[in-house]
């Protein structure tokens, strides 16, 4: 199925080829090779096992594949270049993973907002990478809480819970398909400490306005 869950083989190679771009940019060639370098390492496929489990989401290895990127590109430029230069990376690959907003003129708005939202993470509940519980929102707005985060367990277990942030930064673009009219609000997230991620979904703009003229179409 075509969902950021299951990319093709050509569709991985391209995230991944925008990944490294954007180390190389703003990390420089040499720390972009030992991020290589380390992504490749047979200890890093280990670790994928270990960590990861066979058979696996491709996101829950490149979790794995990123810490070990993090740790090296530490060596090279330091913690908070690093921190930043894998951010970066990772909110690239994921615009690329994002799949184009489906609009039909018909649609209510909101309802499309939610049908695509759940048909992401279902998939993402399905291969365990989450835990997810929906909540019924205030007006205008999709709401959930992320009760688990197999992610945020890789990273911490690898050694650098802090690398779990930049998967967050990820799941906007990623959830949202970077739809400008969609925002999305965390108030809590596991990875800052919290015992669950809270998502709130909103609607940009008058919603009600935005369905009457959906209906008289």
């Amino acid at each position: 199925p075509l969902d950021p869950f299951h990319p093709s083989a050509l569709r991985r190679t391209r995230v991944l080829a925008t990944y490294f771009d954007e180390i190389r940019r703003k990390a420089g060639v040499l720390a972009a090779t030992r991020a290589m370098a380390a992504l490749s390492a047979p200890s890093t496929f280990r670790r994928q096992a270990a960590l990861a489990g066979v058979g696996a989401s491709p996101i829950l290895h490149a979790a794995v594949g990123t810490v070990a990127c993090y740790h090296a590109l530490v060596r090279s430029v330091g913690p908070h270049r690093a921190l930043g230069t894998v951010r970066a990376a990772v909110v690239a690959a994921a615009r690329h993973l994002a799949l184009p907003p489906s609009r039909n003129p018909d649609d209510d708005p909101l309802e499309a907002l939610a049908e695509a939202i759940e048909a992401t993470l279902s998939s993402g509940q399905e291969l365990g990478i989450y835990d997810v519980r929906w909540l019924e929102g205030a007006p205008g707005t999709v709401q959930l809480e992320i009760l688990r985060c197999r992610i945020h367990e890789i990273c911490h277990a690898a050694g650098a819970p802090e690398v779990t942030s930049c998967f967050c930064d990820a799941e906007s673009p990623l959830l949202t398909r970077g739809d400008p009219q969609l925002v999305l609000v965390r108030d809590t997230t596991i990875a800052r400490g919290a015992p669950l991620c809270r998502f709130t979904f909103h609607v940009v703009g008058d919603l009600t306005a935005r369905r009457a003229r959906s209906s008289s179409s």
